[in-house]
């Protein structure tokens, strides 16, 4: 039975899902994500392991690759190292190919990823528009990414302060109270230190998946974690109604959103539908588990059906 490939590939993980030609999935894996911030021709070990995990590799034939960072040739070498005949298809996520497929599925206008990451892309008639997505330092506003550096900042800002500590800053930097004064510079230095020891390795994976942890204490309530969230949602509604606004100027009918801050859309989704309705008031926000891979699976069924065509960066 032939089979097509359809891979996301991230910062953080990497998930590549095997289809039969209807569309019918078949499995899927995740490894360790290799989405890189430059290109090079250096081997992948991390996919390449991955990708030798696959089953009856000899009966895939089309892969689509929807990669989130720039390392484009060295992703294409990796999977030509174990399919080096089949059509391939490999674009950027900052494009938005895979995001304007699953628009196209659900009839939106509008597609918003929000994962580690956050950008969204537009589509109408013929004008395409992309906002947020400018990378970890000087973007990403409402990200996995931003709500863990978010906790971090919001987190040092008290331990400097004098008011009590949330649970959640508590947990956090391993103290109970904030820092207190002392008759010895180098005690103070220290307990600095410490903290930074403990919120270490200041990466964008790590600091990504204390994210988890502000839902874990979101869910008991704590105001702090509360408040992250709310600002996330703000944050992301923001990426979608100036997309709109640039796209047209009537509502647009349809949002979708999808990325890993969906499962946890609990915690901000409120303060995400209350702004977009503030602006586009009949729009229909709808979210869709897996939207990428579902796009890039649309995708290389369609490069299956067009007989393979050539590669593409």
């Amino acid at each position: 039975m032939k089979k097509l490939l359809a891979a996301d590939i991230g910062g953080s993980k990497t998930r590549i899902r095997l289809l039969d030609t209807d569309g019918t999935i078949l499995s899927e894996s995740v490894g360790t994500g290799v989405a890189g911030i430059s290109d090079s021709t250096d081997p992948l070990p991390p996919l390449e392991d991955q990708l030798a995990a696959l089953p009856d590799k000899k009966s895939i034939c089309a892969a689509a690759v929807n990669l989130g960072g720039r390392n484009t040739e060295q992703v294409r070498l990796s999977f030509r190292r174990f399919f080096p005949d089949i059509p391939l298809q490999i674009f950027r996520e900052s494009e938005g190919t895979a995001a304007y497929a699953l628009g196209q599925e659900y009839d939106a206008s509008v597609v918003l990823m929000a994962g580690t990451g956050a950008i969204a892309v537009g589509k109408w008639n013929r004008h395409f528009v992309i906002t947020g997505g400018w990378g970890i330092h000087i973007g990403d506003d409402g990200s996995g990414y931003d709500i863990g550096l978010q906790a971090i900042r919001l987190s040092l800002r008290a331990m400097d302060n004098i008011e009590a500590l949330s649970p959640l800053t508590a947990f956090l930097c391993g103290w109970e109270t904030p820092l207190p004064v002392s008759s010895d510079p180098a005690l103070f230095r220290d307990r600095r230190d410490h903290i930074r020891e403990r919120l270490a390795p200041l990466d964008r994976q790590h600091i990504a998946s204390l994210t988890k942890i502000v839902a874990e204490f979101a869910e008991k309530g704590d105001k702090n974690a509360l408040d992250i969230f709310r600002y996330a949602g703000e944050k992301l509604a923001e990426l979608v109604v100036c997309n709109a606004k640039k796209l047209t100027e009537n509502t647009i009918p349809a949002v979708v959103v999808t990325g890993g801050l969906i499962h946890i859309r609990k915690f901000w989704a409120d303060s995400f539908e209350s702004r977009i309705h503030h602006s586009l008031p009949d729009t229909e926000i709808q979210y869709v588990t897996d939207g990428i891979l579902q796009g890039t699976s649309s995708i290389v069924k369609d490069l299956y059906e067009n007989h393979g065509g050539t590669d593409k960066l």
